[in-house]
C-alpha cells in the first residue's frame, strides 16, 4: 500500500515537472516569436521609411527639373507641357540646314547680279526667296508665341524683331556714312536723303514718294539703297501679326487662315501685274509693300502647312494622308 502511494506521488511529481517544463519552453518560444516579430516590424518600418525618403528625393529632383511627366492615353509617360514647349522653342531656334542653303542660294544670286554676270541677267529671284523666308520664319515664330501667350505675344514679337534688326542696321548706316565722308562725297550726297527713312524702316515708301527708280539712277545708286528690303520686312512684321490675330478671332480654323494667306498672295501678285507699266516706270511696283506682299504671304502659307519642329513633320504626314496639303 505504501509503495503504491509512493509511486503515485512520484508520477504526479513527474507530471508536474513535465508540465512546468512545457510551459517554460512555450514561454521561451513565445518570447522568441515576439522578438522576431518586433525585429521584422522594425526592419519593415525602416525599409518603408527608406523608400519614402528615396521617393521624396526623386520627387524633389523631378520638381527641380520641371513638371512631373504625365501619362498619355496609352498609359505611356510623355514629356510635360513645360518640357514640350521648351523643346519646341529649342527646335525652332536651332539651325535648319535646308533654310541655310536657301539663304545661300539667294545671297549668291543677288551678288552675281550686282557683279554684272552675263549668264545671270536677273538676280531678283534672290530677293523674292528672302521675302519668302521672312514670311515663313516670322509666321512660324508667331504661331509658336501666340500658342503660348495669345495676343500678348505680339508686342513682345515686335520688340524682339526691332532689337534684332535695328541696332546692326544703325551701325551699318553709321559706318557707311563715315566711309563716304572720308572717301567719297558724291556717294555721301546720294546717301544723305536715305538715312532717316532707312532708320525708320520707311525706305521703300520714301523711294515711291520721291519717284526714285531702282534701275535708272544717274551716277550710280545710293550706298543705302538696299535698305528698301528691310522696309518691306518691317512693314510685313508690323501688319501681319495683327492680321493673324483678327483671323484667329473671326475665322473658324487655321486651315481657313492658311487658305486666306494663299488668296492674298495671289491678289498681291495680280496687283503687281495690273500696276506694271514700263512706260511710266516700275518704281511703284518694285518698292510697293502691297505688290511685294505675295512673297512673304507664300512663306506664311508654308508656315501654316509645314511649321518648324518635329511635330511639324508629323502634321505634314497627316496632311498628305488626308489629301489636304494642296490647300
Amino acid at each position: 500500500m505504501g509503495n503504491r502511494l509512493q509511486t503515485r506521488k512520484t508520477m504526479a511529481t513527474r507530471r508536474t515537472t513535465t508540465t512546468q517544463r512545457r510551459r517554460s519552453q512555450q514561454t521561451r518560444n513565445d518570447r522568441t516569436e515576439r522578438r522576431r516579430s518586433a525585429s521584422t516590424s522594425r526592419e519593415r518600418d525602416a525599409r518603408r521609411s527608406g523608400d519614402g525618403r528615396r521617393r521624396t528625393q526623386r520627387d524633389e529632383a523631378r520638381s527641380s527639373r520641371g513638371t512631373r511627366p504625365q501619362r498619355n492615353s496609352r498609359g505611356q509617360r510623355g514629356a510635360s507641357p513645360q518640357r514640350d514647349s521648351q523643346g519646341q522653342a529649342k527646335q525652332a531656334s536651332a539651325r535648319v540646314g535646308g533654310i541655310d542653303g536657301f539663304r545661300a542660294i539667294a545671297i549668291i544670286s543677288v551678288l552675281l547680279y550686282h557683279l554684272d554676270v552675263v549668264w545671270l541677267p536677273s538676280g531678283h529671284l534672290g530677293v523674292i526667296m528672302f521675302l519668302v523666308l521672312t514670311g515663313y520664319l516670322v509666321t512660324s515664330s508667331l504661331l509658336r508665341r501666340m500658342q503660348q501667350g495669345g495676343a500678348a505675344a505680339i508686342p513682345n514679337f515686335w520688340i524682339d524683331r526691332f532689337l534684332r534688326i535695328w541696332p546692326p542696321m544703325a551701325v551699318s548706316i553709321a559706318g557707311t556714312i563715315l566711309v563716304c565722308v572720308a572717301a567719297n562725297h558724291v556717294l555721301l550726297t546720294k546717301a544723305r536723303p536715305d538715312v532717316l527713312p532707312g532708320l525708320a524702316f520707311f525706305e521703300n515708301i520714301s523711294y515711291i514718294l520721291r519717284n526714285v527708280s531702282y534701275f535708272e539712277q544717274i551716277g550710280g545708286p545710293s550706298p543705302l539703297t538696299h535698305l528698301w528690303y528691310l522696309g518691306i520686312d518691317a512693314q510685313f512684321c508690323l501688319v501681319f501679326p495683327v492680321l493673324m490675330l483678327i483671323c484667329g478671332a473671326i475665322l473658324p480654323s487655321r486651315a481657313t487662315t492658311r487658305r486666306l494667306c494663299l488668296v492674298l498672295a495671289v491678289a498681291s501678285a495680280m496687283a503687281m501685274g495690273f500696276l506694271y507699266n514700263p512706260d511710266s516706270g516700275i518704281t511703284r511696283v518694285y518698292y510697293g509693300p502691297d505688290t511685294r506682299a505675295f512673297a512673304p504671304l507664300i512663306g506664311a502659307w508654308l508656315a501654316y502647312v509645314m511649321p518648324l519642329g518635329k511635330r511639324a513633320a508629323r502634321d505634314i504626314i497627316y496632311l498628305v494622308e488626308d489629301g489636304r496639303l494642296a490647300s
